[in-house]
Order: C-alpha cells, then structure tokens, then sequence
C-alpha cells in the first residue's frame, strides 16, 4: 500500500502529461469506474469513503484539479469519480492522464492487483492495448 501511495503521489507531480487522453477516451474511462459494478453499478474499487493523505499531497491534488478545471477537463457523471482502491489514485484525476504517465507509475504488483481484482478496469484494457501493439 505504501509503494502505490508513493508511486500515486509521483504520477499526481507529473499530472496529465505530455499526451492526455481524447474527451472519449477519459469518457469511456470514467464510464468503467461508474458503471462496470454489478448491474452497472459503480466499480466496487472506485472508493468515493474518506481516504487518508499528507497535506503535501493535498495540496498537489487541488494543484491538479485547478489545472483541469483551467483546461476544462470533465466528464459525465464526475461527482461518481473517488480513488481506487486498488491503486489509490483519485480517478477523477486519472480517467485524463496520459498512458504513459500511468504506466510509468504503476508497479508490477499493481498491474497484477488490477487483472486479478477487477480485469474490467480500463487500466487492464489499455495495458493490453499497449501490450499488444
């Protein structure tokens, strides 16, 4: 949980990267975080309960939410959007960072709690994507 949290906190320091996703495509993200559940429910990792963070990492996480909000990022549904808690990553954040930020970021272990937990996520799907090309 450690590594996650401090591979989180880098990822939130480099933020959307040098190549965000298209509207689609942190649509179609968002839309597995809120909707993949049973019966379309929210994903039972997409967390919106209190998490506990540092006050540094407070402050880069409202750092990151100006700047979306300055580039007008959104997608429906967002106040649906909490921190997974398979990687504890605000995926309010996430669903608009680049592949390559997320990858970078992510552990090993990580990448495996995801395919054995929840193989639905978009994190998996992109993975393969990535994988395969």
């Amino acid at each position: 949980m450690i590594k996650e949290t401090i591979n989180g906190a880098k990822a939130l320091l480099d933020g959307f990267g040098v190549n965000p996703p298209s509207k689609e495509v942190a649509q179609a993200r968002a839309d597995v975080c809120l909707h993949s559940g049973p019966g379309g429910t929210r994903c039972p990792h997409n967390s919106l309960g209190g998490w506990t963070i540092t006050t540094a990492i407070a402050q880069v996480i409202q750092a990151q939410r100006e700047k979306k909000h300055e580039l007008k990022l959104r997608v429906d549904g967002e106040e649906g959007l909490g921190v997974c808690k398979i990687c504890r990553c605000p995926v309010f954040l996430k669903v608009f960072y680049d592949w390559e930020t997320i990858y970078s970021h992510t552990t090993d272990e990580t990448f495996q709690q995801f395919k054995d937990k929840w193989p639905a996520c978009w994190i998996i799907k992109e993975l393969n994507n990535h994988n395969t090309k």
